[in-house]
């Protein structure tokens, strides 16, 4: 008996060990993800300087948490025209056609802050996400494969990340 009641204290303990540590996981994805700030396309500007230019509406946020906070995407549509306006708290971020693969651009806005490092800054996607193009040059459904995706210092003038799209 008190074999049984020492495994059941010894599990117990480890199970809450773990989630203390993914509690402080998400903490620290969710501080971060407040620190950092992203560009957003001005569509009307992109239209007029670029040939072959998709712009898409995302969320930041991650899926796992409840699309609230986190630093990944929550939302990932295609974004028509620029007479529209996103919705609150959504970006916009364009994908730009590059030797047949098309590559979505997410720069961040401003200099990174002294307390965050690049290596904090793994995106996550939940899940895969896809979007519907319906535009007479281009038509299709385009994904962005689940994973971790790593800040990448070469994107835009102070780094952000890059995803290739998936026609599918």
């Amino acid at each position: 008996m008190k074999k049984l009641l020492f495994s059941t204290v010894l599990l117990l303990s480890l199970t809450a060990c773990r989630q203390d540590e993914k509690a402080v996981e998400n903490l620290t994805d969710a501080k971060v993800s407040n620190l950092i700030k992203f560009k957003s396309v001005n569509p009307a500007k992109a239209h007029s300087q670029r040939i072959g230019l998709i712009i898409f509406e995302v969320t930041i946020a991650r899926a796992s948490q409840g699309c609230l906070t986190g630093l990944g995407f929550c939302k990932f549509i295609w974004f028509p025209g620029w007479k529209q306006a996103p919705d609150s708290g959504n970006i916009l971020v364009e994908a730009v056609e590059e030797n047949g693969v098309y590559k979505l651009k997410l720069p961040i806005d401003g200099e990174l802050p002294a307390d965050v490092s690049p290596a904090d800054l793994t995106l996550t996607i939940d899940q895969s996400l896809i979007a519907s193009i319906k535009s007479g040059a281009v038509e299709g459904d385009f994904e962005i494969a689940q994973g971790q995706y790593q800040f990448d210092t070469t994107v835009g003038d102070t780094g952000g990340y890059s995803f290739t799209l998936e026609e599918k």
